[in-house]
């Protein structure tokens, strides 16, 4: 009977041994498979949308975030204002890493705990139920970077006599794909900007103009263009060399960036010519915009060795408006658009330079046109 007894223990203890197997095996494959999820990302949007949204439903966790340090390793500059609002309060951008920092101390592993009322608020802050959570950290070669956190309505979800080797290599990878997403999206970016001047390069204004006027359509508003060419810019080079005027275009291209807001896109076409996209913004306001450019400019003066000069702009405008153009073809609109402004441009030179001309950009005009 003892012995009977004995071997059902055993037989016990075995099945318990198998069933906590299955469910580490379970959980190693919910983890692999989400790992797998990260590293087939294409680009930082998409591994974004992985990691903030679907972690959430694939962990059957009540919220989601992730903290980032935005110096070493800059993350902020290529999250545009849609996705912001896409992420909302799951995603944030620390400029120290002091406050999270301490929950990792120095051993920079992750911590599974449950919260007391006041860390759910600083941590979580979006009114979701919470009772535990774990802190994930982000290290990139030997540097804390960030953490990600995950949230649970069930208080015994998290704690701290749970293992912590799966999340922690998953904290590993999510590093690492963060890091080649940021590094990418800095050589993407590079690939982008005018080498002198450092603003957009034609090939990124190709890009803009084509999301800005589908936005402008989209949204049923107004888009203006300036092209900006600098007066006599000849003159500058044949008397102070192409340094004197590679630092003249240094300088426009600021003062332009200067006047416009951040939803603006400025570049360089070539040679001394600009071209901006005004986003929601009409004729009217367009050539305020270019006044004031043009005013602004005008008053600067460029250091250049032992020499002091000024320089003048001359800038077309045009607008679209997506009502009067509904059956134009979308990069015909943007063809157009920039032309229009560099007639305007034309005009403004023939004019005596150092103005603003506006170029009716019209349903009316185009059909003549055409006809």
């Amino acid at each position: 009977m003892s012995y009977l007894s004995e071997t059902e223990k055993l037989k016990r203890k075995l099945n318990r041994l198998i069933d906590l197997t299955k469910k580490n095996q379970a959980v190693l494959e919910r983890f692999q498979n989400f790992e797998m999820e990260l590293l087939a990302t294409r680009d930082l949007h998409e591994l974004l949308d992985t990691l903030l949204l679907k972690s959430i439903r694939h962990f059957e966790l009540s919220d989601c975030r992730l903290v980032w340090f935005d110096q070493q390793m800059p993350l902020r500059s290529f999250v545009d204002e849609e996705l912001r609002t896409q992420f909302g309060h799951r995603l944030v951008f620390s400029d120290s890493q002091s406050e999270i920092g301490q929950v990792f101390c120095e051993s920079l592993k992750p911590k599974l705990c449950a919260l007391t009322p006041e860390q759910k608020n600083k941590w979580f802050p979006s009114g979701t139920q919470v009772l535990s959570a774990a802190f994930i950290p982000l290290v990139c070669q030997g540097t804390l970077q960030g953490a990600l956190l995950f949230g649970s309505p069930v208080l015994e979800r998290f704690d701290d006599t749970k293992a912590t080797d799966f999340i922690a290599r998953m904290g590993l990878i999510l590093a690492v794909c963060l890091q080649n997403n940021i590094h990418r999206e800095q050589i993407r970016l590079l690939s982008m900007l005018d080498n002198l001047t450092k603003v957009k390069n034609r090939r990124c204004f190709d890009q803009d103009i084509k999301s800005e006027v589908a936005r402008s359509r989209r949204q049923g508003t107004p888009l203006s263009c300036l092209f900006i060419d600098a007066d006599l810019f000849k003159n500058v080079n044949d008397t102070y060399g192409h340094p004197g005027g590679d630092e003249t275009l240094i300088c426009m291209s600021r003062w332009i960036q200067e006047q416009l807001r951040d939803c603006d896109h400025l570049a360089r076409l070539g040679g001394e010519e600009f071209v901006v996209l005004l986003p929601q913004c009409d004729e009217v306001l367009a050539s305020q915009v270019a006044e004031r450019i043009r005013a602004y400019v005008e008053q600067q003066r460029i250091h250049f060795q032992q020499f002091e000069f000024s320089i003048t702009l001359s800038i077309g405008t045009s607008t679209f408006h997506p009502e009067r153009f509904i059956d134009m073809p979308s990069k015909d609109v943007a063809d157009k658009l920039v032309a229009h402004a560099d007639l305007g441009v034309y005009d403004a030179k023939e004019g005596g330079r150092n103005r603003v001309n506006a170029r009716v950009f019209d349903a009316v005009v185009e059909s003549m046109a055409q006809a």
